[in-house]
């Protein structure tokens, strides 16, 4: 069965320091396993990303992400540039990146990329004061774990396939 719902979980999600983000993160996580209906895409750069992490929680990352399909760095056409131009733009305007900054650019360009309907993360600092662009702009809704889970529950509990009910009615 193909896929109804697609998020892209941020490796922000996989241990986020707030509780409540970790249960709904641990949540989505279980019901992807439980619901053909349902698929996450996994960063290419989550094994780099966990090695700070706790043994036990790499583990437990690992032992998830060993089932699943991680993402690819890819080759970009003209087109796919401009779009993280764009994506470069709404994030950081016109000013010289830091250091770590352009994987979030990579980020949010693989979950267009990959169709997702949700990008999951909990980075506060740059992708949320952004979300309401990212709406706009690429019909992408950006959104932390325990916002996603309520929406992902009702829909997977709906059983039926249209992809349009993940949306905001009222962007």
């Amino acid at each position: 069965m193909k896929p109804l719902a697609v998020l892209y979980m941020d490796s922000s999600t996989y241990y986020p320091a707030d509780l409540r983000e970790r249960v709904a993160a641990v949540r989505i996580f279980e019901l992807e396993k439980q619901n053909e209906a349902l698929s996450i895409v996994i960063p290419w750069s989550i094994q780099e990303d966990t090695l700070l992490l706790p043994v036990g929680i790499k583990n437990y990352i690992e032992k998830y992400i060993e089932s699943q399909i991680c993402t690819i760095p890819v080759a970009f056409t003209d087109e796919e540039q401009r779009q993280k131009q764009l994506i470069r733009y709404i994030l950081y305007g016109d000013r010289d990146l830091n250091p770590g900054e352009e994987i979030d650019i990579d980020r949010i360009f693989e979950a267009l990329a990959y169709h997702a309907a949700f990008f999951v993360t909990v980075d506060k600092k740059h992708i949320f004061s952004k979300a309401h662009q990212f709406l706009q702009h690429f019909k992408l809704q950006v959104m932390s774990p325990s916002q996603c889970l309520p929406i992902v529950e009702q829909y997977l509990k709906k059983k039926q396939a249209n992809y349009a009910d993940l949306y905001k009615k009222n962007p």
